[in-house]
């Protein structure tokens, strides 16, 4: 696995660790509308992603696409994370995707999603 991967899985860990700290603390609203709701608020926020440029959507050689789903009674219950290396050419070769169930699966053929290959 190349520095960029470890850097990319790093990240999507990051956001579901994140994510369960956001739903338990918020109940009544669920998972996060956006990244930029899952970063640091300074130092001292352990709950927190530090990968600041992660809700600008590119970190680390790839560029990261958060889904959100909103259910009818307005509480985002669900959310899907992709990350997808920015050029092909590089080290970076595999696609990522997680979910709220915290599983990553991988491609190294283009669209990545909840069927493809869960990592071990």
């Amino acid at each position: 696995m190349s520095r960029c991967e470890a850097s990319a899985l790093a990240a999507i860990g990051a956001v579901n660790r994140a994510e369960i700290n956001y739903a338990a603390r918020l109940p009544d609203r669920g998972f996060a509308p956006n990244l930029a709701m899952l970063e640091r608020s300074d130092e001292h926020d352990e709950f927190g992603i530090k990968e600041a440029n992660l809700s600008s959507g590119s970190f680390a050689g790839y560029v990261y696409t958060y889904n959100p789903a909103v259910s009818k009674d307005g509480i985002i219950r669900s959310y899907s994370i992709t990350a997808f290396p920015k050029n092909l050419e590089s080290s970076c070769r595999h696609s990522f995707y997680s979910d709220q169930s915290g599983r990553v699966h991988y491609t190294s053929s283009g669209h990545v999603d909840a069927s493809s290959p869960a990592l071990q």
